[in-house]
C-alpha cells in the first residue's frame, strides 16, 4: 500500500523530481570538489585517549615524530658542510612547520669543555701531560708553532715513556666508535659520503595538509641551495615527504580506477540488457549518490581518509546493486509485454520492498561502525551507511522519475529461461556432493589454524614510492632506524638514570641523551683544572728563535740518529713524522700549523672555562642544544632510536615494556601504533559483532521468521568464514586498513540472500529466483568484484590489499549464494516455507 503511494507521488511529480535533483547535485558538487584525502594514520585515533593525549603533548614539546629528511650526497666533505649550514640557515626561518633543525654534534661546545668530557682515568692522564708541558702549550699558540715545539722537545725537553703510553692511549681512546661525537661534527654515513639533517615538524599528528605545505615550503626554500651546489646530490625524504607522495599517487590512480570501474559498468549493464538506455539508468543514478554523499561528508567530517577513500568505487559497486534488481525486474515486466507504468508500478510493488530491505540493512550495518573508536572506521560507516541512503533515495525517486519518459521494447528471454532451468538440474542432482565440497573447503582448514593475526609493522604497508625507497636505502647506509621514542626526566639526575638503564637493555640503535653533555663528577676536575690554569698563566711562554720547519726537521732529524734520543721517541714514530714534514710546501706547513694552533686551543679554552664558569650544567649549554632537548617547563628529552627490524609484534611491546619500566611518561611511533593496532582489533571484533546482530534482527523483522532469517543468512555467513580462512591460508594479517573487510562484507553480503530468499518467497520457484534475482545477484557481484578488485592496481598496500580481500569475499558470497542458498531452500523449503 505505502509502495503504491510512493509510486503514484513520484509520476504525479517526475518532473520536479528530476529539477529538484539537478539543484541539489549542483549544489554538493561544489563541496565535493573540495574533497581530499588525508593519509594520515595517527589522526585516526581518538585525541580523548591517555596514550595519544600523551603522545600529542611531547609531540608539541618537542617536535613530531615523523621527520623530514634532507639528504646531502658527495664526495667533497666541505662542500658538503658547507651546503648543510645554508639549508639549515634558511630553513631557519620556516619555523611555522619546522620546530628544529637536527644535523650536526654540538662538537664546538665539547671541544672548548674537552677535558670535562673525560673520565676520571683518562682526564687523570691528560692533566699529568698538560703539567709536565705547560711550555708546549703555550708554544702551540705562536707563530711557526711547529718548528718551535720541535726546537723545544729536541733540545729542552725528553719525552718519557710514560708520555708515550698516554699519547697512545689517548689516540686511541679518540678513534673509539663511542666518541662518534667527537670525531663526526656533521650526520654523516661511515664513509662520509652522505650527510643527513632532519627537520622535525611543529606538528603533533599526521595532518596531510600539514605536510602538504611544509614539503611544499622547504622544496621552494632549499632550490636555490641545490641550484647552487649543484655538484652535489640533495634531495628530501621522510614521513611527510611519502605521505605527500602516497596520496598523490593514492588520488591519480583512484581516479583513474574509478573511471575504468564507470566505463567497464556501462559496457557490463549494456551487454547482460542488450540495451544501451540501461547504463544511463544505473549509471546516473549513482553517480548523483556519489555527488551527494560527498557533499554530505565534506560538510559533517571534511576529508577521506586511508580506509574512506575507496568511497566512491565502494558505491559504484553497492549502489548499482540495487538498480540492477530494480532494472531486472522492470525489464522482466516489459518483456511480458507490459508498458513502462504499469511495469514500474510491478517494481514498486514486488521488487522495492527487497530493494529497501538491502539498503537499510547494509546502511544500518555500515552506521553501526560509528561506534568504533577507531576514526577509519567510524568514518567509514558514515560516509558508506549515508551513500547507501543517496542511492536509495536516488533510485526510489529519480530512477523511476526518468525511465517513466522512455519507450523500452520486448527481448527475448529463453535462452536465459534454459540456463537457469539447466544450471537448477544440475545443482540439485549433484547437491550433496557441492555442499561436501564447500563445507570441506570452509571448515578443514580452521582445525590447522586459527588465530587471526595483525600487522605491526607500518613499514609494509608503505607503498614503493621514490621517498620510501630513499628512506629505505638511507636507512641501509647508516645502519639505524630514524623512528624513535622520547622519555622524558624532570631533571638531570632522572635523565642519567635513565640513559644507563636504557644502556643495559638491547632494543636501541643509538640513545641521543642530554647526559651526554653534562659530564659526571666535575667538581674535583674544575679544582685541579683551576690549579692548572694559574700554572699556565704565571709561568712565562720559553723564548724559541723563529727559525723555519725545514731546518728544525732536517736538525732533529740529524739527533735522531743518535740511538739514546731516538729510543725515546721511536713508539711516537717521530723520525716518519718529521720526514713527512719536512717534504711538505709552505702551504701545506701553515695548514698544519694552524690545527695544531686549533686543537691546542681546545685544552686551553678547556681550561680557561672550567676555571671561569665552573662546572658545565644546562643552564650553561647553548640555546640551540637546549631547544632540542627541553621543554617549556625544563623537562628533559631523552630519544631512544629503534633498531631496524624491531616491528614485529613481539619487538614493539618488549620495546615499550622496557621503556615504560624505566619512565612511565614514555611515548613515541612505538607506543601509538601498538595503541592503534590494540584499536582496530578491538573494533573489528566489536563492529563485526554488532554489525551481524544487527543485520540479523533487521533481516528478522522484515521476514518475521526465524528459519527464513537464518537462511537468508547463509551466504554472508559462509562466505565471511570462507574469507577469514582465506586470509588464515595466505598469512594475511588486519591492518588499519583491511580491518574494514569483515564488517563490509557482512554489510554487502546480506543482499544476496535478501534478494534470492525474497524472490523465491515471490514466485516459490528455485528457476524463477535464480532467473531473476540470480542475473541480478551475479552482475551486482561482478561489478563489485571488479569494482573493489581493481583497487589492486592502485600499488598501494593498504588500498590494494583492502581491494583484494572484498574482491573474493564477495566471490565466497556470491558462490555460497547460487549453490548452498538454493540446495538448502530445496532441502528444507517444506519445513520452511509454510
Amino acid at each position: 500500500m505505502i509502495n503504491k503511494k510512493i509510486f503514484r507521488f513520484i509520476i504525479k511529480y517526475r518532473v520536479w523530481i528530476i529539477l529538484i535533483s539537478i539543484f541539489i547535485t549542483i549544489f554538493f558538487t561544489f563541496f565535493a570538489s573540495k574533497t581530499i584525502i588525508d593519509m594520515g594514520t595517527y589522526t585516526l585515533l581518538p585525541k580523548d585517549d591517555p596514550e595519544i593525549v600523551k603522545f600529542n603533548n611531547t609531540s608539541k614539546n618537542f617536535g613530531g615524530f615523523d621527520n623530514m629528511i634532507i639528504f646531502i650526497k658527495g664526495n667533497n666533505n666541505t662542500l658538503m658542510e658547507n651546503a648543510a649550514e645554508e639549508i639549515a640557515k634558511t630553513l631557519k626561518k620556516l619555523n611555522k612547520y619546522v620546530k628544529y633543525i637536527d644535523y650536526k654534534y654540538p662538537v664546538d661546545f665539547i671541544e672548548e669543555n674537552i677535558l670535562l668530557y673525560l673520565n676520571d682515568d683518562m682526564f687523570e692522564k691528560a692533566v699529568y701531560l698538560i703539567e709536565n708541558n705547560i711550555d708546549l702549550l703555550k708554544l702551540s699558540q705562536e707563530e711557526n708553532n711547529i718548528s718551535k715545539m720541535l726546537l723545544y722537545l729536541s733540545t729542552k725537553k725528553n719525552i718519557t715513556e710514560k708520555e708515550i703510553t698516554i699519547i697512545n692511549e689517548l689516540i686511541e681512546k679518540i678513534k673509539d666508535p663511542s666518541f662518534k661525537m667527537f670525531n663526526m661534527k656533521y650526520y654523516y654515513n661511515s664513509s662520509k659520503t652522505t650527510l643527513l639533517i632532519f627537520l622535525r615538524p611543529t606538528n603533533a599528528n599526521h595532518d596531510m595538509l600539514f605536510f602538504e605545505k611544509m614539503v611544499s615550503e622547504v622544496r621552494k626554500n632549499i632550490d636555490p641551495v641545490l641550484k647552487k651546489y649543484s655538484d652535489l646530490n640533495i634531495g628530501i625524504t621522510g614521513m611527510p615527504v611519502i605521505m605527500a607522495e602516497q596520496q598523490k599517487n593514492l588520488n591519480e590512480k583512484i581516479t583513474i580506477i574509478s573511471i575504468f570501474v564507470l566505463l567497464f559498468l556501462i559496457i557490463l549493464f549494456i551487454f547482460s540488457f542488450k540495451r544501451i538506455s540501461s547504463a544511463v539508468y544505473i549509471v546516473v543514478p549513482i553517480i548523483v549518490a556519489i555527488i551527494w554523499t560527498l557533499g554530505i561528508n565534506y560538510l559533517v567530517i571534511g576529508r577521506l581518509n586511508i580506509v574512506t577513500s575507496i568511497f566512491a568505487i565502494l558505491l559504484l559497486g553497492l549502489g548499482v546493486d540495487f538498480s540492477l534488481h530494480f532494472l531486472t525486474k522492470f525489464y522482466y515486466e516489459i518483456n511480458l509485454g507490459k508498458n513502462v507504468i504499469d511495469s514500474l508500478e510491478e517494481v514498486f510493488k514486488h521488487t522495492l520492498s527487497g530493494i529497501f530491505a538491502g539498503a537499510i540493512t547494509t546502511a544500518a550495518s555500515f552506521y553501526i561502525l560509528m561506534f568504533s573508536k577507531f576514526k577509519g572506521l567510524y568514518e567509514l560507516g558514515f560516509i558508506a551507511g549515508t551513500g547507501i541512503l543517496m542511492s536509495l533515495l536516488s533510485i526510489t525517486f529519480l530512477l523511476p522519475s526518468i525511465i517513466s519518459y522512455s519507450n523500452p521494447k520486448q527481448s527475448i528471454i529463453l535462452k536465459e529461461e534454459i540456463l537457469s532451468k539447466h544450471f537448477e538440474k544440475i545443482l540439485l542432482k549433484n547437491k550433496y556432493i557441492i555442499i561436501v565440497i564447500i563445507f570441506s573447503i570452509i571448515f578443514i582448514p580452521f582445525l590447522f589454524k586459527s588465530n587471526i593475526e595483525f600487522n605491526y609493522n607500518a613499514f609494509d604497508l608503505l607503498p614503493d614510492l621514490p621517498s620510501v625507497r630513499l628512506e629505505n636505502l638511507l636507512k641501509k647506509d647508516f645502519n639505524t632506524s630514524f623512528e624513535y621514542n622520547i622519555l622524558i626526566a624532570k631533571n638531570i639526575k632522572e635523565s642519567r638514570e635513565q640513559y644507563n638503564k636504557l644502556k643495559k637493555t638491547n632494543i636501541y640503535s643509538e640513545i641521543d641523551s642530554l647526559t651526554l653533555l653534562i659530564p659526571e663528577n666535575q667538581s674535583k676536575k674544575i679544582l685541579i683544572l683551576k690549579e692548572l690554569n694559574k700554572k699556565y698563566l704565571s709561568e712565562k711562554k720559553p723564548k724559541i728563535a723563529n727559525v723555519s720547519l725545514k731546518l728544525i726537521t732536517m736538525l732533529a732529524l740529524n739527533q735522531i740518529k743518535n740511538d739514546k734520543i731516538f729510543g725515546k721517541i721511536k713508539s711516537l714514530e717521530f723520525k716518519t713524522i718529521l720526514e713527512d714534514l719536512n717534504k711538505l710546501n709552505k702551504k701545506e706547513q701553515q695548514e698544519i700549523q694552524l690545527k695544531i694552533k686549533k686543537y691546542f686551543s681546545f685544552i686551553i679554552k678547556s681550561i680557561e672555562n672550567a676555571s671561569k664558569y665552573g662546572e658545565i650544567s644546562i643552564e650553561r649549554l647553548p640555546n640551540y642544544i637546549k631547544d632540542k632537548y627541553l621543554d617549556k617547563n625544563n623537562n628533559i628529552a631523552t630519544f631512544v632510536f629503534i633498531k631496524e627490524g624491531f616491528w614485529d609484534e613481539q619487538n614493539m611491546k618488549k620495546v615499550a615494556n622496557v621503556l615504560r619500566k624505566i619512565n612511565e611518561n614514555s611515548t613515541g611511533t612505538t607506543f601509538v601504533w601498538i595503541k592503534l593496532i590494540d584499536y582496530i582489533r578491538d573494533d573489528l571484533y566489536r563492529s563485526s559483532f554488532l554489525v551481524f546482530i544487527l543485520i540479523f534482527f533487521i533481516v528478522l523483522f522484515y521476514f518475521r521468521k526465524l528459519k527464513i532469517t537464518l537462511l537468508t543468512l547463509t551466504p554472508v555467513v559462509l562466505g565471511t568464514l570462507w574469507l577469514i580462512n582465506f586470509m588464515l591460508l595466505f598469512n594475511i594479517k588486519f591492518n588499519i586498513a583491511n580491518i574494514v573487510v569483515i564488517p563490509l562484507i557482512l554489510g554487502i553480503g546480506i543482499d544476496d540472500g535478501i534478494h534470492m530468499i525474497h524472490s523465491y518467497i515471490a514466485n516459490r520457484s528455485i528457476n524463477k529466483m535464480l532467473k531473476q534475482s540470480g542475473k541480478a545477484v551475479i552482475i551486482t557481484s561482478i561489478t563489485s568484484m571488479v569494482g573493489f578488485g581493481s583497487l589492486y592496481f592502485v600499488k598501494d598496500p593498504l588500498v590494494s590489499q583492502m581491494g583484494f580481500l572484498l574482491f573474493f569475499g564477495i566471490l565466497f558470497c556470491l558462490i555460497i549464494s547460487l549453490t548452498v542458498l538454493p540446495i538448502f531452500i530445496q532441502l528444507f523449503k517444506k519445513s520452511i516455507f509454510k
